[in-house]
């Protein structure tokens, strides 16, 4: 540990290197946003290798993310130093799709960030899990049986 407390940065990211979970950093600047650091679970879930990645403009990761309404969130939260978590579809190097928890958080410094932590979380278990589940009920029923109660004559609008 340094004299303020905090963890060597290349300790932490030997830590990141070794999660589970996807982690990507980014660096912006005026100019442009790109990655700086890339662990081993995310090259795992995506097929790219880090020398693929690394120092590449993070628009590079643009075209797997499946919603431009996603892409629209996460540039918004990036370029106000804001969290941000996104559930997407999203396809790997080799066209696979998945889904994907997205979660940023900005990294702050003297009060301002240029560097942001991407954790990137594949939920394709999860999600087909729930959805191809017995236990599974179309929410559109659920709809369906609410708009029928609010038609009733005891049911206040």
């Amino acid at each position: 540990m340094n004299k303020e407390g905090s963890l060597p940065v290349s300790l932490m990211y030997e830590a990141m290197d070794q999660m589970q979970q996807g982690v990507l950093v980014i660096k912006v600047t005026q100019v442009q946003s790109k990655i700086v650091f890339v662990n081993k679970a995310y090259t795992r879930v995506t097929g790219y290798s880090k020398d693929e990645l690394l120092d590449k403009p993070t628009t590079y990761l643009r075209k797997h993310i499946a919603h431009g309404k996603v892409v629209a969130q996460i540039n918004h939260a990036v370029n106000d130093g804001q969290d941000t978590e996104v559930i997407t579809p999203s396809y790997s190097r080799d066209g696979d799709k998945y889904w994907m928890r997205i979660t940023i958080h900005p990294v702050v410094d003297i009060g301002h960030s240029d560097r942001f932590l991407i954790f990137w979380c594949t939920m394709t278990l999860a999600k087909s899990l729930i959805i191809e589940s017995p236990m599974y009920v179309d929410i559109s029923y659920w709809k369906s049986a609410i708009e029928n109660l609010k038609n009733k004559s005891f049911m206040t609008p």
